[in-house]
């Protein structure tokens, strides 16, 4: 079979339809059986959590926060594919599941629909893209200091630990935004998603979920607040940043564009088999991309046919080389189709 064009929406649009005849057709019904695997999780979670109730504050409290930021780290990618309707089909179930299972994360599922699922995939590395990097013209003293302290970038001082934890202030303005009125947006957000009427209550309903879901945390971890703040704090902290090891590599060394061009804007990365398996394939980030709602035991399927057919264009390296090529970045970027700057 020939090489397809590797540029343009149209040609874009050719290899997905061609992709897509190769896969089997099971690879796109919803996968039920991930929630065992996901209910295994929480009884991980809950048992780790448990685990510090009979060690206290001592020293050996650091396996309970290692097992929790692995187990919290397994459920959030799988959480991701659930939300994308790859679990089970869009409906009441799908909802009340995001909303257990992304609770133990501090993750409004109201907040990373309307952020993630919806805004972010229609609009991959573009400016209407709620996860792109900031331009020069946003490059106030505060998104300054932002961008510097929580993004991978060539100032202030090289591999700064402060960008690992970077899930809390993402989900913060984001949480923040959606009680904003429509007129006014945060600075760290780099656009704002529509959020919908009603949302607002939804997303204080889902922050209430979290608190009573903290509660539990408090007590199974005997009842007392040091061991319970390490261990919240400790495993959010260790999630945080294995979840950023992702996120900040799947597209911001991807430039910009004016259109949506899944395969050129996005970057997937090569981790350890045991991540693959741990992390239900999510390194296949373009192949998540290309479809999102996808069985994810087929991305490295995916990732063959979109080697063969645009090898020009996609792009699969590991995760370490990816994540030393953030480090050059500049702050802050020009617009696409704008002249380039030299601020920053």
């Amino acid at each position: 079979m020939s090489h397809l064009p590797s540029s343009g929406k149209n040609a874009q649009a050719e290899i997905i339809r061609e992709i897509r005849a190769l896969l089997p057709p099971d690879a796109f019904q919803p996968n039920p059986r991930r929630l065992l695997g996901m209910g295994f999780i929480l009884v991980v979670l809950f048992s780790a959590h448990a685990a510090v109730a009979l060690t206290g504050a001592s020293g050996w409290i650091l396996g309970p926060i290692v097992v929790a930021a692995l187990a919290l780290a397994s459920l959030a990618l799988a959480t991701h594919e659930l939300a994308h309707g790859a679990v089970l089909r869009p409906g009441r179930l799908q909802r009340w599941c995001e909303v257990i299972f992304w609770t133990p994360l501090l993750i409004s599922p109201t907040v990373w629909r309307r952020v993630h699922t919806q805004a972010h995939h229609a609009h991959t590395n573009t400016p209407r893209d709620p996860d792109r990097r900031y331009f020069h013209d946003e490059a106030s003293t505060v998104m300054r200091w932002y961008v510097r302290i929580f993004y991978p970038n060539a100032e202030l001082f090289p591999w700064n630990p402060l960008v690992f934890l970077h899930v809390g202030p993402y989900m913060a303005r984001n949480t923040l935004s959606a009680f904003l009125p429509a007129k006014w947006q945060l600075p760290m957000v780099p656009s704002r998603v529509d959020y919908q009427p009603g949302d607002a209550g939804r997303i204080a309903f889902e922050l209430g979920v979290m608190a009573a879901f903290q509660v539990g945390f408090f007590h199974l971890t005997g009842g007392e607040w040091l061991p319970y703040l390490i261990m919240a704090a400790g495993s959010q902290a260790l999630t945080s940043a294995i979840s950023m090891g992702y996120i900040f590599t799947n597209h911001f060394n991807n430039p910009l564009s004016v259109e949506v061009n899944q395969i050129r804007g996005s970057t997937s990365v090569i981790v350890p088999k045991w991540a693959d398996y741990l992390h239900y394939n999510f390194s296949y980030h373009t192949e998540h991309h290309v479809f999102p709602t996808l069985n994810s035991d087929y991305y490295p399927l995916v990732s063959r046919h979109l080697q063969r057919l645009c090898p020009g264009v996609y792009q699969r390296i590991p995760i370490a080389q990816a994540w030393q090529r953030l480090w050059r970045n500049a702050p802050f970027i020009a617009k696409p189709g704008a002249p380039a700057s030299t601020a920053g």
